[in-house]
């Protein structure tokens, strides 16, 4: 059996920050070792609204990208999808790991359906 990824989301966004999406990737730099990329995109204008580069792949610097996104987008709070790769905490911010997809605008119940 072959399982086919889909091109879009079947539900897509209408608006500016109803989903972010995030990753964290790492970039070997010759001469300077690993550096490790943590972002935040905007699912419907695909604009980075965040991005952080730093030397360590810690939580930390997730949550740290992710607070930037909320200061940059003027929102205070968001709902982060859980079931995939991300963990909650407090009011929807916590350790986040490559992946996650947050819902600035309330509860994100379950994922997108990608078929």
């Amino acid at each position: 059996m072959v399982i086919k990824a889909a091109n879009e989301f079947k539900d897509k966004t209408t608006a500016v920050n109803q989903l972010w999406q995030t990753d964290f990737t790492y970039l070997k730099i010759t001469g300077s070792g690993w550096y490790y990329l943590s972002t935040v995109l905007d699912d419907f204008s695909r604009y980075i609204v965040a991005w952080r580069l730093g030397p360590t792949m810690c939580a930390s610097d997730v949550t740290a990208t992710l607070d930037q996104a909320l200061a940059a987008s003027g929102l205070d709070n968001i709902a982060v999808a859980t079931g995939w790769s991300a963990t909650a905490a407090g009011a929807g911010r916590g350790a986040l790991t490559s992946g996650a997809m947050m819902c600035p605008y309330g509860p994100f119940t379950s994922p997108p359906d990608l078929t």
